[in-house]
């Protein structure tokens, strides 16, 4: 048998090509499940304070919709990065929720002692 990626001779009783790591087609996986290849994590994945600074100003300039397009991208391939992302999302949501919080204060502060 032959693997139809590569062309490299294989064992009949093969699953994946030695030569590629393809899938056969039509291996015989006996009683188990044909499973989805996972994939492997990047090895230069530091999901350090400048991803997650990053995801902070990219939420804060952005209103949220590329550092979620990353986390969607990368969750897979850089999950350290995408961590850190959420981490910075997490942080610019609840960053913006006290600053609008503060500036209502201070209005209505001004508000009840300008109106006396």
């Amino acid at each position: 048998m032959y693997c139809t990626h590569c062309g490299k001779e294989c064992n009949n009783h093969a699953v994946v090509c030695v030569g590629c790591g393809v899938p056969i087609e039509g291996a015989n996986f006996g009683n188990a499940q044909r499973v989805g290849v996972k994939t492997i994590p990047s090895p230069d994945d530091s999901g350090g304070f400048l991803w997650g600074f990053l995801g902070f100003i990219l939420s804060f300039a952005s209103s949220l919709i590329v550092p979620i397009i990353l986390v969607v991208v990368w969750k897979d391939e850089y999950p350290k990065r995408t961590n850190a992302i959420i981490k910075g999302i997490i942080a610019d949501v609840i960053f913006t929720v006290l600053m609008v919080m503060i500036v209502l204060l201070i209005v209505f502060v001004a508000i009840f002692i300008y109106s006396r």
